[in-house]
C-alpha cells in the first residue's frame, strides 16, 4: 500500500512530438532543447516533424529518434490536415511542442490528437494550443525553445547552451 502512495500522480509521457522550425540552420540550434527534453522524459519516444531536406542534422544527436519530413507542397491548411491524417505512426501524442509558432504548426498538434499542445501564443495559433506562453522577442531558436520547455516544466535549464556561430566557418562554442 505504501508504494502506491509514493508513486507520481503525473501521467507517464510515452510519446512526444516536436514541430521543428523551418531551415537547416535552425536544426543544430534545437540540440539543447532536444537533449534536455530527452533527459526530462527518458522513457518517452520523441518524434520530430521537420521541413523537407532539414532532418539530416538530427542524426548527429547523441540518441536516436524518429523524424518525418513535411513536403514543401503540403503547406496549406487543407494539405496540412491531409499530411497529418496520412502519417499513421504519429497519432495519440502525449505532448506536442510547437517550435515553429504559426497557425499551421499548431494545427498539426491538433490533427495528431495531442493531449497537450505547448507553444508560444502568436496570433491565431492560440486556438490550437492547450498551454500557451507569451512569445519572447529577440531570442534565438536555441534560447526560445529552451525557454518554452522551462515555462512548461516550471524549471530552469540554464546550463544547457550551444552558441550559434556568427559567420560561416566559425566553430561552435560552449559545447
Amino acid at each position: 500500500m505504501e508504494l502506491k502512495n509514493n508513486m507520481t500522480t503525473e501521467k507517464e509521457i510515452k510519446k512526444i512530438l516536436v514541430k521543428c522550425p523551418p531551415g537547416k540552420e535552425n536544426a543544430f540550434q534545437l540540440f539543447p532543447f532536444l537533449i534536455t527534453l530527452s533527459e526530462e522524459y527518458p522513457k518517452a519516444e520523441i518524434i520530430l516533424i521537420s521541413e523537407e531536406n532539414c532532418s539530416k542534422a538530427y542524426d548527429y544527436l547523441p540518441f536516436k529518434m524518429r523524424y518525418f519530413e513535411r513536403p514543401k507542397e503540403k503547406l496549406s491548411f487543407l494539405e496540412t490536415h491531409h499530411y497529418c491524417a496520412n502519417l499513421h505512426d504519429v497519432f495519440s501524442v502525449d505532448l506536442f511542442f510547437d517550435l515553429e509558432n504559426v497557425f499551421n504548426s499548431a494545427f498539426m498538434g491538433f490533427n495528431f490528437r495531442s493531449i497537450e499542445r505547448i507553444g508560444y501564443e502568436t496570433g491565431w495559433n492560440k486556438y490550437f494550443l492547450t498551454k500557451k506562453f507569451p512569445k519572447p522577442e529577440g531570442m534565438s531558436i536555441e534560447v526560445s525553445s529552451l525557454k518554452l520547455l522551462e515555462n512548461y516544466k516550471n524549471k530552469n535549464f540554464f546550463d544547457v547552451r550551444i552558441s550559434k556561430p556568427e559567420e560561416a566557418g566559425v566553430q561552435i562554442e560552449n559545447v
